[in-house]
């Protein structure tokens, strides 16, 4: 069998440039599941021997190649070259090694890729100028990466199946910050939520929302350390004011209700009970503290 020589394919529209590009036969098993194939123009391509005795196992090196879709990385589509004496050479790209290839909707990557995949490490940016800069695995996002949505959020973190999911760091656009515990894309585990003006909460999140135990501080700088549920203080929690007066008890929706205990700054305790944040007046009880004086 004869063989065909590519010797640096000048191609009319440069839009991808690669390197160390692999090329084999289509599979005739994925032939059926193949879109129609992309027609890529090549000048100055010359054939030793007739096209269909060529064999295409070879690598091409510098290739040009305009408007891949993403699904040719997974459907391994074929892609039919043309030369200017009318040869036909229709080929299945197989892309290793490092390249920069361009989709028709305007969004580029440039990286690495794996048998046909976008496999290793790369720059991913969409038709909004939003940036992913990381590691991937078979076309997903997958391991350490940056993702920056303009006007949004950058995420510094892991990813897992294109999901946020682990440690990360997001800083978002309005000043506010999270690093902590990600789970498909949400806050869920521990973290640390930092607000405007001040405001904190140190504490366990679920489907990002305080949710557990954890410690909020507040702009005005009063403290409440317990329990939350669905953002909100809720069951047993201890509330701090700035001038040092505690509240010990029971929470709920946000408020005061059932039992507590008020400690004021000289240390006086007032057992207390609430409803919906309302005191009840009929069951106060002033306690004194003990004096060993």
């Amino acid at each position: 069998m004869g063989s065909c020589t590519l010797k640096q394919p000048h191609i009319q529209q440069n839009i991808i440039v690669g390197k160390q590009f692999s090329c084999d036969e289509q599979n005739e098993e994925t032939q059926n599941n193949c879109q129609p194939p992309i027609i890529i123009n090549i000048e100055n391509i010359r054939l030793n021997t007739a096209s269909e005795e060529c064999d295409i196992q070879k690598k091409i090196h510098h290739l040009h190649v305009t408007k891949m879709q993403p699904s040719t990385f997974q459907s391994k589509k074929p892609i039919t070259l043309h030369s200017k004496d009318g040869l036909e050479l229709q080929i299945n790209l197989q892309l290793s090694g490092y390249g920069l290839i361009q989709f028709d909707d305007g969004s580029h990557y440039e990286g690495y890729f794996q048998e046909g995949l976008i496999h290793g490490f790369g720059r991913y940016t969409d038709i909004d100028n939003n940036i992913y800069i990381g590691e991937w695995f078979k076309n997903k996002k997958q391991g350490y990466g940056k993702e920056v949505v303009i006007n949004q959020y950058t995420y510094q973190g892991q990813f897992v199946n294109n999901l946020k999911h682990g440690k990360g760091y997001v800083q978002y656009e309005d000043g506010t910050s999270y690093e902590g515990q990600f789970e498909n894309n949400n806050l869920n585990g521990y973290g640390v939520y930092q607000g405007v003006n001040g405001l904190k909460y140190e504490g366990q999140w679920l489907d990002n929302q305080m949710e557990g135990q954890g410690k909020l501080t507040l702009s005005n700088k009063s403290v409440y350390e317990g329990s939350f549920k669905q953002n909100k203080k809720y069951g047993y929690g201890i509330y701090t004011w700035t001038d040092g007066k505690q509240y010990k008890g029971n929470w709920k929706d946000d408020v005061q209700d059932g039992e507590g205990v008020l400690i004021r700054q000289d240390g006086q305790t007032i057992q207390i009970k609430y409803q919906n944040g309302k005191r009840i007046a009929s069951n106060l009880k002033i306690l004194s503290p003990i004096s060993f004086d």
